[in-house]
């Protein structure tokens, strides 16, 4: 009888949503096309984010990430976040606010390199409870028109370039700008993970790949693929060897 209840008012409920007056029902569009993305705000929040209006402009083909590992890691990470970075407004919308005159009042000037600093050695693999704290400073106190990354572990390192490629955002085609900004930041749970179960839905290996962008975007940090649903384990990797020889 409960269950015949809560369905009877799912149905009512949904029903009345079929029967909001036009006038509302256009207000609420209208309201919704107003709701704009930030621009140069990192997200999730970190620990300890501080920003000023005072920025730095960029031109992507003068800048460069500056750092003395020699990890592969790293060197695939500022490759990758080098593209990331600077990455021309996809809509409309965004395009024609782009080219909107800035006012050079708040500039610093123009900002040529962040320079990468980790403490540790260069590890190959994740492992549970690892140091993924980071310090990102731009145009700080003691670092007077510098942009600086420090971190412990190469960990660390991949969080503080995914947090700086979201604080950079585009005035112009081809110019972009990133505020005077002070982020120190670690993750609350040291398990961040995402599930996915291609053994009951299959999900084209593009989809997979935009999963793994959206986690790195999220800073998650635990793939868990139910790759297959059977004991045997039907699946050999080339890569990967172990895993179908030790099962």
């Amino acid at each position: 009888m409960k269950q015949i209840g809560i369905i009877c008012l799912f149905i009512l409920f949904t029903s009345s949503l079929g029967h909001i007056p036009e006038g509302i029902a256009s207000k609420l569009h209208e309201d919704d096309l107003q709701i704009n993305p930030t621009k140069g705000q990192p997200w999730p929040l970190p620990q300890q984010y501080a920003t000023e209006s005072t920025f730095f402009t960029i031109q992507p083909e003068n800048f460069h990430f500056l750092h003395s590992s020699k990890c592969d890691i790293i060197l695939k990470a500022i490759e990758r976040y080098q593209k990331l970075t600077f990455i021309d407004s996809c809509s409309k919308m965004e395009n024609s606010r782009s080219n909107v005159k800035y006012s050079p009042i708040n500039s610093n000037g123009q900002l040529y390199n962040l320079t990468i600093k980790i403490a540790g050695s260069c590890e190959k693999y994740p492992y549970m409870n690892m140091d993924e704290q980071y310090l990102l400073k731009i145009n700080s106190p003691d670092a007077i028109n510098q942009a600086l990354l420090f971190s412990t572990t190469v960990w660390g390192a991949l969080r503080g370039l995914e947090t700086f490629s979201q604080l950079v955002y585009q005035l112009q085609p081809g110019l972009f700008a990133v505020n005077t900004t002070m982020v120190l930041d670690f993750p609350r749970f040291s398990f961040r993970g995402l599930l996915l179960d291609t053994s009951r839905h299959f999900i084209p290996v593009p989809i997979l790949l935009k999963n793994l962008d959206a986690m790195a975007q999220t800073k998650l940090n635990v793939f868990h693929w139910h790759i297959v649903d059977d004991p045997s384990f039907p699946y050999v990797s080339k890569t990967f060897p172990s895993l179908s020889q030790k099962v």
